[in-house]
């Protein structure tokens, strides 16, 4: 049991006004930490091609153009008052091309490389950011039957390694497993290659949709 107190904010975060809506509750909170871990993406998981355009356009939205928003606000906020903290989780899918995800792993590229440019910028500052790029992450059980158990991580340590790194790192890759398999797949095989494994061994078989 954590002592902490939760303010649930109903937000839309793929309308371009939310912020309006989120500023007046946490206009008189003491904010310290900024810690953008929202997502969307198709559970059906479709191709590319096979989706509709207005699914795309929402996870830019909710993706990236929210990210940017909230960063921007809170991190001017941050550095106005001479500290604070911002996690930008991202995701694994950043570093390659990622099949059957193609549209949420061009946003997380995003992500990563706004927060890695936004890092620099803040180096000098009293503000720490810091990019989660983690693996698979056992955040909806059901979503995890296909994938091999062992490249599934529990969510408890993955916070705790971020945790752990905020301030010291610019970018964490939780995991032993998650680090040797981005390691591989940046070193030790052509980027071809990489993506080839991505769609195959790793999205096509956990999805269902290897053919």
């Amino acid at each position: 049991v954590y002592n902490v107190q939760v303010k649930p904010i109903a937000l839309d975060l793929g309308r371009p006004d939310f912020m309006d809506d989120l500023t007046p509750h946490t206009a008189d909170l003491d904010l310290g930490l900024l810690i953008c871990n929202h997502m969307f993406t198709p559970k059906e998981t479709p191709k590319f091609l096979d989706d509709d355009i207005e699914t795309h356009l929402a996870m830019l939205d909710i993706n990236a153009r929210a990210y940017l928003r909230l960063v921007h606000f809170y991190g001017r906020q941050f550095v106005a008052q001479n500290r604070g903290g911002i996690i930008m989780v991202s995701s694994g899918a950043a570093f390659h091309g990622t099949a059957y995800t193609a549209s949420y792993a061009a946003n997380k590229a995003y992500q990563m490389i706004l927060g890695e440019s936004l890092w620099y910028e803040l180096k000098d500052t009293a503000v720490d950011l810091l990019i989660l790029t983690p693996g698979l992450t056992n955040t909806h059980p059901e979503g995890m039957a296909g994938y091999d158990p062992r490249m599934v991580m529990e969510v408890a340590p993955v916070v705790t390694e971020t945790l752990e790194n905020l301030g010291r790192k610019h970018m964490v890759v939780p995991g032993r497993l998650n680090k040797l398999t981005f390691f591989a797949l940046d070193h030790l095989m052509s980027r071809r290659r990489a993506i080839e494994t991505i769609g195959k061994s790793i999205m096509g078989q956990g999805l269902g949709k290897d053919e």
